[in-house]
């Protein structure tokens, strides 16, 4: 999977993923390039990964909220379609319902 996910501090039942780079690497350990397919296969590896998470924890999908940066990959209509339909009225990106800002401290490290 391209980020880490892990149970986050800040509030109850949060959860927190974080993607640093603009590649993966396969099973292989092969590097690969984040291109909008790609992201699209570790948006859907990543749904069952949430499911699951919420599920274990005893967590509502429905209050999670899924956050992204503005990288081409990450906004192309297919990918933002396929995650408003995971997350409605919850994601937080270039080209949503909550665009946020570029080079924002949450975002940027």
């Amino acid at each position: 999977m391209a980020g880490l996910c892990e149970g986050g501090n800040e509030s109850p039942g949060s959860l927190k993923v974080i993607s640093t780079a603009s590649f993966i690497v396969d099973e292989h350990g092969n590097r690969i390039n984040v291109n909008a397919n790609v992201y699209r296969q570790v948006i859907e590896r990543f749904q069952g990964d949430l499911i699951t998470f919420c599920e274990l924890n005893n967590l509502d999908l429905g209050q999670q909220v899924f956050q992204q940066d503005g990288a081409t990959a990450h906004t192309g209509r297919g990918n933002l379609t396929l995650l408003q339909e995971l997350f409605p009225g919850r994601v937080i990106s270039r080209g949503s319902d909550f665009p946020y800002p570029a080079r924002s401290p949450d975002l940027s490290l």
